[in-house]
């Protein structure tokens, strides 16, 4: 695990930031941002100083962590998988750690990431209504994620999932119960953003 920065803003909480990707040399890591949204995936993006050729394509779908620590609490933890790199480079700039691609972006998405991919089903398969919760209990199930959801959603009427992801019907879903969803680590939450 490599140390990648800590605050430098006047009034900024004290934090470290720590990153790890499963054969990758940290070290060169020179920027993280991390956002994390209601009914969206969580996003890391790194900027990374010289890498090589061959890890524009070796290093998709690698596991990666952040973990951000912050004296007072626990901190947070981001665990994913590296989505995409985007790398630059200009000629007259020479190398970067021994690299002509100088700078490179790599983009990771949390958990949610293995819920992207279009199907086509009706909730619920049997019966007229449901709730979020029997939705959320069945996607942790399939996912083997565990989850957090308020007992008393609201009843929704069919909804019929034709080439949307089942995260984007998900969010969707919550949406339209008044609630909002996230999936950190390993559980997808569920809560009510009004209360």
């Amino acid at each position: 695990m490599a140390l990648v920065n800590t605050p430098t803003q006047f009034g900024s909480a004290p934090h470290t930031i720590d990153v790890e990707i499963a054969g990758f040399n940290v070290e060169s890591v020179e920027r993280v941002d991390i956002n994390l949204r209601e009914n969206e995936h969580d996003h890391v993006r790194f900027v990374i100083s010289g890498i090589s050729p061959l890890s524009v394509t070796d290093y998709i779908d690698v596991p990666v962590k952040v973990t951000v620590s912050v004296g007072y609490s626990a901190g947070f933890t981001f665990c994913g998988y590296i989505n995409s790199i985007q790398p630059s480079y200009k000629v007259s700039s020479g190398r970067a750690n021994g690299s002509l691609l100088q700078e490179a972006w790599v983009h990771c998405l949390g958990a949610s990431a293995k819920m992207r991919g279009k199907k086509n089903r009706v909730w619920p398969s049997i019966g007229e209504n449901f709730k979020v919760l029997d939705m959320v209990s069945e996607m942790s199930s399939d996912y083997g994620l565990s989850y957090a959801c308020p007992s008393s959603t609201a009843v929704i009427p069919r909804k019929v999932q034709r080439g949307l992801s089942d995260w984007a019907i998900l969010a969707k879903s919550c949406v339209d119960s008044g609630l909002a969803v996230n999936l950190h680590g390993s559980e997808i939450h569920v809560w009510d953003p009004y209360t």
